[in-house]
């Protein structure tokens, strides 16, 4: 009896498996990097910007009716995954239209002294 039991156990749990695998899984965006950005033109729409790479780290709004959509890039090294260099990728939209883009990259040092104290 236990074995019979644990036999449909094994088999309901592969057919559980089987079905799971599928599901086709939700589209996830792409992730902005120097060669997704350099891809992206001005002319297409925020819309199309947000489906392709998901919403912005930041939304910045001006005055003239102009948004700045902001992505960042961090790459990250060491046992406590400190950002060592960072990107920050801008997108400048009017009427829900790309019109121009930046980009902005920032390097950390490559040491700093946890005490920021100099020694002699």
């Amino acid at each position: 009896m236990a074995y019979e039991v644990y036999c449909m156990r094994t088999v309901f749990l592969a057919c559980i498996f089987l079905l799971t695998a599928c599901v086709n899984p939700a589209r996830r965006s792409q992730v902005m990097t120097l060669d997704t950005y350099i891809e992206v033109q001005p002319g297409i729409s925020a819309d199309a910007l947000t489906k392709a790479f998901g919403q912005p780290y930041n939304i910045y709004q001006r005055d003239d009716g102009v948004s700045i959509y902001e992505y960042i890039e961090r790459f990250q090294m060491g046992p406590g995954y400190r950002t060592v260099e960072s990107r920050r990728y801008y997108f400048i939209v009017k009427e829900n239209k790309v019109i121009g883009k930046q980009i902005r990259i920032y390097n950390q040092p490559g040491y700093v002294d946890p005490n920021n104290s100099i020694q002699y």
